[in-house]
């Protein structure tokens, strides 16, 4: 089966039929970036994982939501078709509490061993050129479901040299380039591409709910 995504929150503010997206074109505009996103990805998905229960988990990049598609739907005929209100009737939607959604895009998705779903986020199209960023990782846990996100990774400031994504003398922010969970220790590792390092997240199984 094939099953369609709605479209991303952000798309009806834009209009590409009045601006140019791929191909320069000398009567029309440049489209905004997050436009030319939306017509390019819809809503991604970007990473894609499945759960202990058998259900598939993806990232909604241009949605700011870890969407779920139950195993129990996998073969059901209705979730080929949007309904009339532009949703998949099969797909349950977790929205990212504070992802602002017109500028960053959910990204990489990891589960752990106690089932939490981690994912990263970063600010959209490499646009971000301020060092304050709500830009973090989280995750959703299983049973209460509730989604569950850090302070933003701006905590940790870094300045170009001019190698990393930015020009020299730029914040650099976090990209949310890869995560990782170790199966035994349940640490966290996060790729900080354009910064050129690693993090690293050592949770305590005791706090976590």
């Amino acid at each position: 089966h094939r099953f369609p995504l709605a479209h991303p929150p952000g798309e009806t503010s834009c209009d590409t039929k009045r601006c140019a997206c791929f191909i320069s074109d000398p009567s029309k505009p440049p489209c905004a970036k997050r436009c030319c996103l939306y017509s390019l990805l819809g809503q991604g998905p970007w990473a894609l994982i499945e759960d202990v229960s058998g259900d598939v988990l993806w990232s909604g990049q241009e949605a700011g939501v870890i969407s779920r598609l139950p195993v129990a739907r996998h073969g059901d005929a209705r979730c080929t078709a949007l309904d009339a209100n532009g949703r998949n009737p099969c797909i349950v939607e977790h929205p990212v509490p504070g992802l602002d959604a017109t500028r960053q895009q959910l990204l990489w998705l990891a589960r752990d061993a106690e089932g939490n779903v981690w994912f990263t986020e970063g600010e959209g199209a490499g646009d971000a050129t301020t060092a304050r960023t709500t830009s973090s990782v989280g995750f959703l846990q299983p049973g209460t479901l509730r989604v569950i996100r850090f302070p933003p990774l701006s905590v940790f400031p870094f300045t170009s040299s001019g190698n990393e994504c930015r020009p020299a003398g730029d914040p650099v922010v976090f990209p949310g380039a890869g995560i990782s969970v170790d199966p035994r220790s349940g640490t966290v590792w996060l790729a900080d591409y354009c910064r050129k390092r690693l993090g690293r997240l050592a949770p305590d199984p005791q706090r976590l709910g």
